[in-house]
């Protein structure tokens, strides 16, 4: 192995980013893995990654991005990665130790780094591999249905120096609950501005726009591996990129885009049991073989393996199997609507609350008291926070909750498997001018524990749309469309399924305050009286993606 390290690469506007480069024994030329990092380039010569890819004849290079530790500039996060990724790719491709084939590779911000150098095409770029990473950086990473997602903000936070800094909160969910939400990063003294940066547009706007990798979607020509796991906040957009990247590629005559998610958290090296439940072991895969697979074939060097020629693959949960199929949501699938129904009382589990194949009575609606100031918690699901379960929770501590709306559908006698995204339509009302609502899929074993699958959020005031805010008149009925994301599972028989609704869900995204004012700026908050439809009028419920029997 040959070394040389902190080499200085110019970026078009002068700035200089630092580079380790490994080149494999022997002549070359080489095709070259490139990681671009944020969080400290200096791998081991020992690192198993480094050496995977140097015993199959990459020559590896890690490069601190723009404003972290070695590189020069000033660190802005996710804003700068297109044009620096860019010029990057081109630097590399042109060293002669170097053939001109370019492949990038790394999980989390690292694959953001890979989306954001794809959009910008720069030809020597033949392959990428995104993994746990969504591809616009306002609805998939910063903000959910227009609400702050408050453990990116604690990343913002660790993040905005040269290096992460190690811990600087004892008590997060305290800072999390202090308001007002702009001054986060003052409650526990480390200045962080790019969270100023996205707080001052809480709309997708032009600033968010020109970040997204959406808009550029048909400029992409590399080809690219998504994977991604199912209780990983990421998965929603990575699913949304392997839609649209996919499209673009069959316009262009290309089938070179591929899906793999499995029952997996924000976690590059995944296990088979996630909080307790054991997926099998066919739900561990070698992710980083599998990059190594798929960049051989790109290349030319290899032929494509057997599980890696189907589009999409994802892991089916309760059967614990893995499914194939040629396209997302596989062909045959059914969208079907469970209603939202009961006697008008489905406070909490103990409620009367009913999932039902058809609407209810025009009388049926439910209510309940939201206080931001003693918001539903966090519990399992899709996150990124630190100091509560991850992944498939039993939900039963906040369905114990009056400000929890509990629907729960009859045991089945057959299985029904779903794959596919969810979606709520609800009918509100409430008696702020702006609110949240909060939708939740989960599977009640016979024992009565209630999994959590997956679930979305909705600020009203974003209901016509993300990039626009229209605030509600209180006490008048609104039709709300909540994305919960993707899942796949199957419901067993004698399991139940259910769905809850409440208005917030702590300390995953930040609780509104309901005065109808600049959320993050707002130094108080008010309690709502929230109002759930469902009727023949208003036929709030859930679609789910039925596969065929």
């Amino acid at each position: 192995m040959k070394q040389m390290m902190n080499v200085m690469v110019p970026m078009r506007d002068g700035v200089r980013l630092s580079c380790d480069i490994r080149l494999p024994d022997g002549p070359g030329p080489f095709p070259a893995a490139l990681v671009r990092n944020p969080y400290n380039k200096a791998v081991p010569a020992t690192d198993p990654v480094l050496r995977d890819y140097l015993a199959g004849g990459y020559a590896h290079v890690v490069q601190d991005v723009r404003g972290k530790h070695e590189s020069e500039g000033v660190y802005r996060p996710f804003a700068q990665e297109a044009e620096d990724g860019h010029d990057t790719v081109m630097w590399v491709a042109g060293r002669p130790w170097c053939n001109g084939d370019v492949v990038m590779t790394g999980g989390s911000y690292c694959s953001w780094t890979q989306l954001a150098a794809a959009r910008e095409a720069p030809e020597p770029l033949r392959a990428v591999a995104p993994s746990f990473m969504g591809s616009d950086p306002y609805r998939d990473i910063m903000f959910s249905g227009g609400v702050p997602v408050l453990p990116m903000a604690w990343w913002a936070i660790l993040n905005s120096g040269r290096s992460q800094r190690e811990e600087v909160c004892d008590n997060w969910p305290r800072a999390f609950g202090t308001l007002p939400l702009c001054r986060l990063d003052e409650t526990v003294g480390c200045p962080a501005p790019a969270l100023h940066e996205w707080l001052d547009h809480p709309a997708r706007d032009a600033y968010w726009r020109a970040m997204s990798v959406e808009p550029r979607y048909g400029a992409v020509r590399a080809a690219m591996l998504l994977v991604g796991g199912w209780y990983d906040p990421f998965c929603p957009g990575m699913v949304r990129a392997y839609c649209g990247m996919a499209a673009a590629g069959r316009d262009a005559g290309r089938d070179d885009v591929r899906l793999r998610i499995g029952p997996w958290g924000h976690d590059m090296a995944p296990g088979r049991t996630l909080e307790g439940i054991d997926f099998g072991p066919s739900s561990v895969r070698d992710i980083r073989g599998m990059h190594r697979a798929f960049f051989d074939a790109a290349l030319g060097r290899a032929a494509i393996p057997d599980d890696l020629r189907a589009p999409v693959e994802v892991f089916v949960m309760g059967r614990n199997q893995w499914r194939q199929a040629d396209r997302w949501p596989p062909a045959g699938t059914q969208a079907t609507a469970w209603h939202l129904g009961g006697g008008g009382a489905a406070n909490s589990l103990f409620g009367n609350g009913a999932l039902l194949p058809g609407a209810g009575d025009d009388a049926d609606r439910d209510q309940f008291t939201f206080n931001p100031q003693a918001p539903v918690p966090a519990i399992g699901g899709a996150h990124l926070l630190q100091d509560r379960p991850l992944g498939p929770h039993d939900q039963r501590p906040a369905e114990r909750r009056d400000d929890v709306l509990c629907y729960t559908g009859e045991p089945l006698a057959a299985p029904v498997e779903i794959i596919g995204p969810v979606r709520a339509e609800l009918h509100v009302s409430s008696s702020a001018p702006d609110t949240d609502f909060v939708s939740r899929l989960c599977d009640v074993h016979p024992d009565g524990r209630s999994i959590i699958l997956c679930d979305g959020v909705l600020r009203t005031r974003f209901r016509e749309g993300l990039d626009r805010e229209v605030l509600m008149t209180p006490g008048e009925v609104y039709r709300l469309e909540i994305d919960m994301g993707a899942t796949a599972h199957a419901f067993l028989p004698g399991h139940r399924i259910r769905v809850e609704i409440t208005s917030s869900c702590f300390p995953k995204w930040a609780p509104n305050p309901n005065t109808g004012g600049d959320a993050a700026r707002e130094e108080s908050a008010v309690v709502a009286r929230q109002t759930v439809y469902h009727s023949a009028r208003y036929p709030s419920n859930v679609t789910l993606p039925v596969q065929p029997a």
